[in-house]
């Protein structure tokens, strides 16, 4: 920190130091890197919890799906017996 600066620093209020800091040690950058993940971890979130929906969607058809198939096996099982009978 350039010499006369020091003063400045210590009687300036919070605002005004955190200004100071910032310029000394070019804080700015972190700044951007700090949006720039803030934006993915938010993207993240987000397709994480797409995932989930579409996780649970599958598992809710694969569920009808074995119903349906359960009751197809019924059904013919039932034909077969008739068939049976027939004979």
């Amino acid at each position: 920190m350039p010499q006369g600066n020091f003063q400045e620093f210590l009687t300036s209020n919070p605002k005004s130091k955190a200004a100071i800091i910032d310029n000394i040690f070019n804080l700015k950058k972190y700044d951007n890197i700090e949006i720039f993940l803030k934006k993915e971890l938010d993207l993240t979130k987000f397709n994480r919890e797409k995932l989930i929906f579409l996780d649970t969607e599958e598992k809710n058809r694969v569920s009808i799906n074995k119903k349906k198939i359960n009751e197809l096996k019924e059904i013919l099982s039932l034909i077969d017996i008739e068939s049976l009978k027939k004979s």
